[in-house]
Order: structure tokens, then sequence, then C-alpha cells
């Protein structure tokens, strides 16, 4: 990824974080290369809680919303 992509991702994943009132938005590409915006107020070790305390809900969210999806779909 180029530098001026990845300094528009990073501009829209912090505005998106402000905008949600997030303490933390993540993401995860391909090749173990993250972006992320985190709360500057927030401790490392607070970050490392939270990302740890809500890794299995993440997991059963995202879960949940494919078989959602593969509801609808399969009603259509």
């Amino acid at each position: 990824m180029d530098s001026h992509k990845e300094n528009v991702i990073l501009n829209l994943v912090e505005q998106a974080r402000l905008q949600s009132d997030a303490l933390i938005v993540v993401g995860i590409l391909p090749g173990g290369r993250i972006f992320h915006s985190c709360d500057p107020r927030l401790p490392l070790p607070d970050l490392h809680g939270a990302l740890r305390d809500n890794l299995d809900f993440i997991c059963e969210s995202v879960a949940h919303h494919r078989a959602c999806k593969t509801k609808e779909r399969s009603r259509s």
C-alpha cells in the first residue's frame, strides 16, 4: 500500500473513531499489517485489556452478523 493511500485510510479511521466515540478502531490487513486509531488518553495496559476482553465478543458478533446475512439471502 502506498503512503498516500495509507494516510487516507488512517485519516478515515481517526474520523470514524471520533464520530462514533470509540476508544479503539483497528483494521487488520493481509500480511499481518494493521492500521489503528486509539484514544490518546487510553493507557497501554487498558488498551491491552480492552482488546483481550473483547476478542471473543468481536468474533461472536461477526459470526452472528454473517449468519443473519446468510439467512436474509436464503429468504430472497
